[in-house]
Parts: structure tokens; C-alpha cells; sequence
């Protein structure tokens, strides 16, 4: 037989997993033991996921990073606008 399944039975198997994963999320972390269809791993990823989730919930961006980054790309874009100058034609060409 094949190491490498066919791409019908990689396909299912990837949708099964999902599956899996999905059903596991939904059902929420109490009801994860129950389901008898998925293993541990499928299991405990789908806390970890839980997890990262609820806690993706509660961060709130640091406003001087932002303020930071703001800066930073308009600096960025102002920058690559001056090394850009239009020729007699009209069309761009880079500043030397």
C-alpha cells in the first residue's frame, strides 16, 4: 500500500479533523470529555484554543505602540514619496 494516502482520503481526513476540532469547540470545555469521537490531542488543542481565545478577548493594544507605529509608516510614506520624482512627461522616475 501507498505512505501517502490519496488526495480523496488526505481531503477527508482533513475535513474530519476539522470537524472534529470545530465540534470540540463549540461544545465547550466541559463537554469536551464526553465526546467520544475525539482524542486527547484533538482535546486538549481545543482547550488550548479555548484558552488563547478568551484571552485574545481581554488584550487591548498598548496606545503609545500605536501612536509608535503611526509614526513610523507615515514617516515611511513620506520618505518614499521625496525619493520620487515626476519626469518633464509626467511619469515617476526615482530621485538619484
Amino acid at each position: 500500500m501507498h505512505d501517502n494516502p490519496q488526495p480523496e482520503e488526505f481531503e477527508d481526513r482533513i475535513a474530519a479533523d476539522l470537524d472534529d476540532w470545530m465540534t470540540a469547540r463549540m461544545a465547550g470545555r466541559e463537554q469536551l470529555a464526553s465526546l467520544s469521537n475525539l482524542d486527547l490531542q484533538t482535546v486538549e488543542l481545543s482547550a488550548l484554543a479555548q484558552d488563547l481565545l478568551s484571552l485574545a478577548e481581554d488584550i487591548q493594544p498598548d496606545p503609545n505602540f500605536l501612536l509608535d507605529l503611526e509614526a513610523r509608516l507615515r514617516y515611511q510614506a513620506i520618505s518614499s514619496r521625496s525619493s520620487v520624482r515626476r519626469s518633464p512627461t509626467g511619469s515617476r522616475t526615482p530621485a538619484d
